[in-house]
């Protein structure tokens, strides 16, 4: 376990200081205050019930639980509950010997479980479990329900009522006891192929903890609040923390027990602790939301001033750094008073004197340098150094690191400059805090975890990127500030403190991840699980469903699969199942490894062999016979040639006919957007009369719109009725701006002259549109006129004493629209005519005078008539 001893000052403390504060701190007992982080799983992550009484592990390495309800099958990622025996598939219950089934079915569907649990307890005849430790009842006094013996000298014990107890050098003068899930009515202890520790509860669940030498401080261990916003410690072995709400803490090197100050009246009570120093007298100065605060060794609190400062920087000679708003300040340690006041008007967040005595500033607007009294921008040279700045930190090697509010890190030195985000490893762009350690590594504080970064040169390819998260053992992944010495590092979190020893960081074992098939869906439905499938051809939407077993990570684990036979290479996939929508005939072999982040990769993959059989029609036998029948029977051959042709021919027409009815359906929202503007103006304009009339127009309207869109032939006289709505909505919406004729042939049957529905509409809404209603002279005058000059073709001539159509093109040069009115015709012609035997055509002619001036269009469709 990690004591006080392992806890190191700040990169200005003296080497001398180390050894008497490993002397003070040795005896210190305050380890047993903490707990440890764990993950607990309860009724919300899949388990039937609260009430758990056994756990094991199978050859397998899945996790097996027994409630009062069921066995759970568990493997980091989902519980699978069986309420019998009988229910537990084929291929888990070979992993579990007949002792293991017994020990897991015992206490199921009993429900008394939780009675016979406990007078099992308290008549247990092994008086010796009861008498572990010398002077147990010091250490506990619930009654012992189970023992985990993990070597001679580890022994881990769990109490009815009391909670779990790890003690460490067991059997010898150095005992320690740690206690574990206070309260807690520990029911099994595991300790799995991970060295994870599972803890079976009677109430609540099930405890996972994988990190046993990582401990959190939070409330209950005295701190005044779980969220922390910035750690730090100071020669006396003393740590410093301050929180997001106005207070600060301190654990000091010869107590055991956090003590709490608040600077300032209550009113700071949501003030942020925002940076934490000490001068050479070991005085404590306290950047806060409320003003900078100091505080001496007596713990007497003074007020230095009452403006909100971001960040400190001890320079030295009894003068200190701060960063505020704007302005930064240095002042006399001594006198409290500013001898020194930089011109910078960005808000300062952090501030860093180098070995050069260089003082440098990280603002809202990038990063600054103040050298021999002078101030540079930097922002100007680099724009990356123009970028928000959080934090700031120096190594050993005179490297310059940068911790952007959303640009990930940059690294400075000299000239050189080196940028590093996501796509380099970090776990998040969003940097809070950075520290540079006695051995140069770097800590970078983010959004989504804690980052360890080692750098050999001023290259991305040297930098190696380790990221640290609950996962690990942290309290949160929210973290704001880190503090590390030697190997001992200090991460505030959002939900506590948390300190953990470097190696703790690696994988306890070098166990390599196992990986398993789970399930394999043909057209999403399940089918027994087994190595080999042989499937008929349109068997072949596959999906394989795996996972790897890591229950240290909670299942976040990457994957490398490869099917062979469709491919060679190796993918990468974060998820646990893949699928293939449609596999051609062939023989396949799928093959999926795990691994993790510290690359622990599976020794074995898992593997199944797919085999999709061709269709009938590709097999040799069948291609033989279809042979012997093209040889045999020229005439059926050719029969069915035909019928081929036909069939792709009626499939074009039904596809033309679709393209026309979308292109009708894109036709009636460009005209019905035109007619409810104009219905607007007449309600905006108070026009009730005149809105009155053009909702009944237009209301008919719209059910012809409806009924003539579904049709692919209209009669003339149904078409005639159409125009006619239309000219009177447009007549409406231009206040009979324009005067229209419309004349029809005596010799045409209006009702059984079949044409297509909406076909002269378009030409008369140019006609309106783009000729009558730009003429700002004379009359405008429209005529639409339908002969049929022979029986089977009719003639419909659309004449306007328009501005013509070079006038009217030059206008529309300079107005921007999609122009769906006009490119609908040309497209539906020719969609028509690809049906047509005889096609529809169009004739434009422009009308001049005799001056040849513009004066008109004239506009001529012929059309083939469709006999209703």
């Amino acid at each position: 376990m990690l004591c006080p001893a392992m806890l190191h000052l700040s990169k200005t403390v003296p080497k001398y200081w180390l050894f008497a504060l490993l002397c003070l701190l040795c005896t210190a007992g305050w380890v047993a205050a903490q707990q440890p982080m764990y993950r607990h799983y309860s009724i919300d992550n899949g388990l039937p019930t609260m009430q758990t009484y056994n756990i094991v592990q199978d050859s397998l390495g899945y996790i097996w639980v027994s409630t009062s309800t069921g066995v759970c099958l568990f493997n980091g990622q989902t519980f699978f509950c069986y309420s019998t025996p009988a229910d537990v598939p084929t291929m888990y219950v070979r992993n579990l010997n007949e002792q293991l089934k017994t020990k897991l079915w015992r206490p199921v569907n009993r429900t008394d479980a939780a009675i016979e649990y406990q007078n099992a307890l308290y008549n247990d005849s092994d008086t010796a479990r009861q008498h572990l430790l010398p002077n147990q009842n010091s250490f506990f006094l619930q009654p012992v329900s189970c023992v985990l013996q993990e070597n001679r000298h580890t022994l881990w014990i769990g109490t009815w009522g009391g909670g779990a107890y790890l003690c460490t050098n067991y059997q010898t003068p150095q005992l320690k006891v740690q206690p574990l899930l206070l309260r807690k009515t520990i029911t099994a202890i595991l300790k799995d192929r991970e060295c994870n520790y599972w803890f079976c509860t009677l109430d609540d669940g099930v405890f996972l903890l994988s990190h046993p030498n990582v401990l959190t401080f939070t409330t209950d261990n005295g701190l005044p609040s779980n969220n922390i916003y910035s750690v730090t410690g100071n020669r006396n072995g003393n740590i410093w923390a301050g929180t997001g709400r106005g207070s600060v803490a301190r654990l000091s090197a010869k107590g055991n027990q956090w003590d709490s100050f608040t600077p300032g009246n209550s009113a700071n009570a949501f003030n942020r602790i925002n940076d934490i120093a000490f001068d050479q007298n070991n005085n404590a100065w306290f950047a806060t939301d409320g003003g900078l605060y100091f505080m001496n060794r007596q713990t007497d609190w003074f007020v230095v001033n009452l403006t909100p400062t971001t960040s400190l920087a001890y320079a030295q000679n009894n003068l200190l750094w701060v960063g505020k708003y704007q302005y930064p300040s240095q002042i006399n340690t001594k006198t409290g008073s500013e001898t020194t006041i930089l011109p910078i008007r960005q808000q300062v967040n952090a501030l860093a004197v180098d070995a050069n005595g260089r003082l440098w500033i990280g603002t809202s607007g990038g990063l600054y340098r103040n050298e021999n009294g002078k101030n540079y921008y930097l922002g100007n040279k680099a724009p990356l150094l123009s970028k928000p700045i959080n934090d700031l930190c120096t190594d050993t090697m005179n490297r310059l690191w940068l911790a952007t509010a959303d640009t990930g890190v940059l690294v400075k030195r000299n000239n050189a400059l080196l940028h590093l985000t996501i796509a380099n490893g970090l776990s998040c762009n969003n940097c809070n805090a950075i520290f540079a350690d006695d051995q140069n590594r770097i800590w970078v504080a983010t959004n989504n975890g804690l980052n360890l970064i080692t750098l050999k040169n001023m290259e991305a390819n040297t930098a190696k990127v380790t990221t640290i998260t609950t996962a690990d053992g942290l309290a949160a992944d929210f973290v704001n500030d880190v503090w590390v010495h030697a190997d001992s590092v200090w991460v505030a979190t959002v939900n506590g403190l948390t300190l953990f020893p470097v190696p703790n960081i690696k994988p306890d074992t070098a166990t390599p991840l196992p990986v398993y098939l789970h399930a394999i869906k043909v057209w999403n439905q399940p089918v027994p699980l087994k190595s080999n499938y042989l499937l008929k051809y349109n068997q072949n939407n596959i999906s394989i469903e795996f996972a790897g077993i890591s229950y240290r990570l909670g299942g976040k684990l990457q994957y490398l699969y490869q099917m062979q036979g469709l491919q060679n290479e190796w993918l990468q996939t974060g998820l646990t199942m893949v699928q293939y929508p449609s596999l051609p005939p062939g023989d396949y072999v799928f093959r999926v490894a795990a691994y993790d982040k510290w690359g622990r990769i599976s020794r074995q993959t898992a593997s199944v062999r797919l085999v999709i059989m061709p269709p009938l029609w590709q097999t040799w036998y069948f291609k033989l016979a279809a042979l012997l029948l093209l040889a045999s029977g020229v005439i059926g051959a050719a029969y069915l040639a035909v019928s081929y042709f036909k069939d792709r021919s009626e499939l074009q027409r039904r596809t033309v006919e679709s393209e026309q009815m979308a292109l009708r359906t894109q036709m009636n929202p460009h005209f019905i957007f035109n007619s409810l503007n104009a219905i607007q103006y007449f309600i905006t304009q108070n026009d009730k009369l005149s809105a009155n009339r053009y909702l009944s127009v237009f209301a008919t309207l719209i059910r012809k719109v409806l009924n003539n869109s579904q049709r692919s032939y209209i009669s003339l006289e149904e078409e005639l009725e159409y125009l006619q709505l239309y000219l009177q909505i447009e007549a409406l919406r231009f206040k009979d701006m324009f005067d229209y004729k419309i004349t029809v042939a005596p010799n045409i049957v209006q009702s059984e002259t079949g044409i297509p529905p909406m076909l002269i509409q378009p030409y008369v809404e140019n006609a309106i549109q783009h000729g009558l209603l730009r003429k700002t002279e004379g009359s405008r005058n429209l005529h639409i006129c339908f002969e049929q000059p022979m029986p089977d073709v009719l003639l419909c001539t659309v004449t306007d004493n328009g501005i013509g159509r070079n006038k009217a093109r030059a206008l529309e040069s300079n107005r921007t629209g999609t122009g769906i009115g006009t490119i609908n015709p040309r497209e539906r012609l020719a969609l028509l005519n690809r049906l047509l035997k005889k096609p529809i055509e169009v004739q434009i002619t422009d009308l001049y005078t005799t001056d040849k001036e513009p004066s008109g269009t004239e506009v001529k469709i012929a059309i083939p008539v469709f006999t209703l």
